[in-house]
């Protein structure tokens, strides 16, 4: 989880032994924890591990926007081949009228464009693909004007406002000193793990005009809002009302399609901190909006409710969006002072925080979050929410946050030690830790441990004694040289994971492994390398696919016992082993393992669906499947994540709407000859889906069949012309294989 190295003023040195009980959002401010605590020794408990917000990412103000140390931008630079023109207050970037040849790429890093707005013109005049890519940028306004072939990229850059198409951002921060909406996206627009804040006017305006957080509103020339994605973005926007005029209030998240229509909108995991009548408001007035696709909403107390809409829609996002309930801590970053812990209280509740780390424990009171509609501007700021308190206590191996308000909910937990930690949690919040309420130990078993690259699309995670491949492709080849990461856990892991998508093993992956005991390759794997399993002499059993095809010199030298293989004797008999796999000889070998189906049923008149314990979802009969909505999935939907293979056997000629919507771990497809038409979002949000194989059979694809997904290479059973005629605007920049 990358973290921006922030500069904290010396007023928090000033402040080491003071507990306030005043939180200031302003990390000039910050509280410090003292290290005079209970020293702590070995004892019993429960183990701590890792949960969801430890994982992701919760957005704040410390983990998003562009650092400091910027370079001014100079009018009519040229930066990465391309020529930068500041004009009538503004700066402005036309590729179309530019006098140089454009590359494909523009990149550009550490620059600051804050003092006038920033426009990018005539995108849609542009005649070939180009990729604008800013870096650690900041920006007043960003406009584009136009569409087309450039697509914009913003990585941990910082804007007071945005609007636009084709753009996508990341560790992003919106807000502060604008006059209008903080984001206003036109087509084809992600934000992930971006935060919305501090969207007031400084002083009152005339006209009653109001600021917004995220407004989806249309286009006055009738272009629709279509493929726009928010996920796991936060919003600190609690409306301030002004004495005079009243109306200059805020809405976090807002879909008021005025001029257009809206279509495959995703809202996903996303934090509200308020928000005046409303903190989301979804209204079509003459207009639709289709294909919304929301869930994990948390609305916090400063609203006075939680949404309005049409009521045509109530049905999308009712059990999509709920109250939050307990503090949240955003970031926990160390620094040259201590660590920096980011605390929020979005509740109408004064809670109790409690901090735990080697040297014992502290507790804090958290004030409640006010309700923002009974305040006055000239009264209050956002310094009076308690949102982003910055705490910051000594350096340590690893911390643990609970709110221990009513119970005890772990909320935060991050570990740089490399060893377990157990808490005695019943006594959190009722008596002060002493030695026999926390221990640590070497990592045995329990949570993260590490994780990385592992191919040029391939990845690891170590959790626990459990090592993970995903991704796709092929690992590296290693040697002794330059061993595989993991290597130095060599001797805690017994269980590797090969997943769904890694085709090649590259040699001496998994040398020296001293306790393994289960290996586990799934069907895709083709090969395995050299000396992959060397001097890993406890192995007792490994699955191998039956799409296996070849096995490297001295592979399995020694220590395997058992071999469950997926295929037949005969297939068995035609992979290729090099030489020295004796242990694979003398191994004993059970073809064809049973895959028992865990689920089934019907999705279809004649379509008979089937779930195995291998994740593999398999239709089989004749004829269409039914068509689902999010208001009736598919049903298989609620373990839609388990699913890594998805076979269509021939047959079945139609695939319904929204029938494998969400299979985000499915990496390839192949439709069979008798499949003649695919239905609206029938694959939408299928986010792993990187290859399609079809036929020309295949004549009708429906509205978004293929949203939200990375599919770059399409295998396709037909000419040349059939594909220009039938295939070519629903498929775009997509490598093409003709057979």
């Amino acid at each position: 989880m990358k973290r921006k190295a922030l500069v904290i003023v010396s007023i928090s040195c000033v402040c080491l032994l003071l507990v306030s009980l005043i939180f200031m959002r302003n990390f000039e401010n910050s509280t410090y924890i003292s290290d005079e605590k209970v020293p702590l020794s070995e004892g019993l408990g429960t183990l701590i591990t890792e949960e969801k917000e430890d994982i992701s990412v919760i957005p704040d103000k410390y983990n998003t926007g562009a650092g400091a140390d910027l370079i001014p931008f100079v009018s009519d630079d040229f930066i990465s081949g391309v020529k930068f023109k500041y004009s009538d207050g503004a700066t402005k970037l036309d590729l179309y009228y530019q006098s140089v040849e454009i590359p494909d790429v523009v990149y550009v890093e550490g620059y600051d464009f804050s003092f006038g707005k920033f426009s990018f013109n005539n995108a849609d005049l542009v005649e070939k693909d180009v990729t604008v890519i800013f870096k650690n940028c900041k920006f007043a306004s960003y406009v584009i004007n136009g569409s087309g072939r450039v697509k914009h990229q913003f990585d941990d850059c910082t804007f007071t406002h945005f609007g636009g198409s084709n753009a996508e951002f990341s560790y992003c921060f919106f807000g502060g000193g604008t006059d209008g909406d903080g984001i206003n996206p036109g087509e084809n627009c992600t934000f992930r793990n971006c935060m919305i804040a501090d969207l007031i006017h400084s002083v009152p305006v005339a006209n009653d005009k109001h600021i917004d957080g995220f407004q989806i509103f249309g286009s006055t020339d009738g272009t629709d809002n279509t493929n726009i994605v928010l996920s796991n973005c936060r919003f600190e926007v609690p409306a301030i009302p002004y004495s005079s005029p009243s109306g200059a209030m805020n809405c976090p998240l807002s879909i008021i399609m005025r001029y257009s229509n809206a279509d495959n909108i995703v809202f996903e995991d996303i934090y509200l901190n308020g928000g005046y009548y409303y903190a989301m408001m979804i209204q079509e007035y003459q207009q639709t909006v289709s294909n919304l696709f929301m869930s994990n909403i948390k609305i916090g107390a400063g609203s006075k409710s939680l949404y309005t809409c049409d009521g045509n829609l109530d049905m999308y996002i009712k059990d999509a969006v709920s109250a939050t309930g307990s503090l949240y801590v955003a970031s926990v970053r160390k620094q040259y002072d201590g660590v920096h812990i980011s605390v929020t209280n979005d509740t109408a509740q004064e809670r109790e925080l409690s901090i735990v780390t080697p040297s014992g424990i502290e507790t804090y009171t958290v004030s409640a979050c006010p309700k923002a509609i009974n305040m006055q501007q000239d009264s209050m700021s956002y310094t009076d929410f308690p949102f982003d308190i910055d705490i910051v206590i000594p350096d340590t191996d690893w911390v643990v946050c609970f709110d221990t308000t009513e119970g005890v909910d772990q909320i935060r937990y991050v570990n740089w030690s490399g060893q377990n930690v157990w808490v005695d949690l019943g006594l959190l919040g009722e008596t002060p830790i002493t030695e026999d309420n926390i221990v640590t130990d070497s990592f045995e078993t329990g949570p993260y441990i590490a994780d990385g690259i592992c191919g040029d699309s391939a990845y690891y995670t170590l959790i626990g004694n459990v090592l993970t491949i995903s991704g796709s492709g092929s690992t590296y080849n290693y040697h002794s040289g330059n061993p595989a990461p993991w290597y130095e856990y060599r001797e805690v892991i017994t269980e590797i994971s090969v997943e769904t998508g890694i085709t090649d093993i590259g040699n001496q992956a998994f040398v020296g492994f001293t306790n393994l005991n289960t290996v586990y390759f799934n069907e895709g794997l083709v090969s395995v390398g050299t000396n992959v399993f060397k001097q890993c002499a406890t192995i007792d059993t490994i699955y191998l696919p039956k799409s296996l095809q070849t096995v490297g010199a001295r592979a399995f030298t020694s220590g395997v016992n058992h071999v469950e293989y997926a295929g037949t004797e005969g297939e068995w008999n035609n992979i290729s082993f090099a030489g020295y796999n004796d242990s694979i000889y003398t191994a004993e070998v059970r073809y064809q393992i049973a895959d028992p189906v865990l689920y089934s049923g019907m999705c279809g008149d004649q379509v008979e669906w089937t779930f195995s314990a291998n994740g593999v979802l398999t239709l089989k009969g004749s004829g269409a499947t039914y068509n689902y909505h999010s208001g009736s999935t598919a049903p298989w939907y609620e373990f839609s994540a388990e699913i890594n293979n998805i076979v269509i056997e021939e047959g079945v000629s139609a695939l319904g709407n929204y029938l494998f919507r969400d299979c985000r771990n499915v990496f390839v497809i192949e439709l069979p000859a008798s499949i003649i038409s695919v239905g609206i979002n029938s694959f939408s949000r299928c986010r792993s889906l990187t290859e399609l194989t079809f036929t020309n059979s295949l004549t009708d694809i429906g509205k978004n069949a293929f949203a939200a997904t990375n599919i770059s290479i399409i295998n396709f059973y037909g000419t040349v012309d059939e594909w220009n005629s039938l295939y070519s605007m629903v498929f775009d920049n997509i490598q093409v294989n003709y057979y």
